[in-house]
């Protein structure tokens, strides 16, 4: 069984760990989390080389000894002490948990997400940053998908249209396909790619991109959403699932 537990996602900085009960991997390093034992995590999983995702990578290594998986493009931009660079579609393994990253589209250098298989075949998808969900191939649905969605498609276009938000290089690197998903987005890949039990979590760093829009993922009979921000707590009655 695997539980999430996520302690910041958004620009102040991201960072969750991911346990299947005998392997624990912390997700990103933009914050450190507060009541986990550093040493009881076995490593650090980096998906792309901006701060809030990053900052404490080179704390982590020499501080604590932790190893910090990266694809190549990620660590050759951050500074770390034990780097383990890995690859799109080759699978690595750390204590019961194989991991395969895969490419995601943002403005970053090697970007990825990971797929996680545990010892008894139930999987995990990670994916934060990215503008499509192309570089992701399954052969069929995971157990679990966290997929960060940062804003309302219909939410952004009213709040342009009403002068209240900047049509700005901000606006344009969220809403690009080198961007990040919306809530729109997440929810129809889902319904391409899940299975109606499939455990589901949605980051988000603002509270309204989830409210309202309930309905998109309807069809899903786990999803939980988060209440508060920042996140400490582990999500949802069914998971672990």
């Amino acid at each position: 069984m695997f539980t999430v537990r996520v302690y910041g996602t958004g620009s102040k900085g991201n960072c969750a760990v991911v346990s299947d009960g005998e392997t624990t991997v912390m997700i990103d390093a933009g914050k450190l989390p507060v009541d986990v034992m550093i040493t009881d995590i076995n490593a650090v999983l980096i998906t792309h080389e901006h701060s809030d995702h990053a900052k404490y990578s080179l704390l982590l290594g020499r501080k604590y000894m932790r190893e910090i998986y990266a694809t190549k493009g990620t660590l050759c931009h951050i500074e770390t002490y034990i780097s383990c660079p890995v690859s799109y579609g080759q699978a690595f393994y750390i204590g019961t948990l194989a991991i395969t990253p895969f490419p995601l589209s943002h403005d970053a250098a090697e970007p990825c997400g990971f797929f996680i298989r545990n010892g008894i075949g139930e999987t995990l998808v990670w994916c934060s940053d990215t503008g499509t969900m192309d570089g992701l191939q399954m052969d069929k649905p995971a157990d679990c998908y966290v997929l960060e969605a940062n804003y309302d498609e219909d939410d952004i276009d009213e709040r342009l249209e009403n002068g209240d938000l900047p049509y700005d290089g901000l606006h344009g690197r969220l809403t690009s396909e080198f961007g990040h998903l919306s809530i729109q987005q997440a929810a129809a890949w889902l319904k391409e790619n899940a299975r109606p039990d499939s455990h589901i979590i949605i980051l988000s760093p603002h509270r309204e991109t989830i409210d309202g829009n309930e309905q998109l993922f309807s069809s899903f009979h786990s999803v939980q959403f988060p209440d508060i921000f920042p996140y400490s707590f582990i999500f949802g009655a069914k998971c672990p699932f």
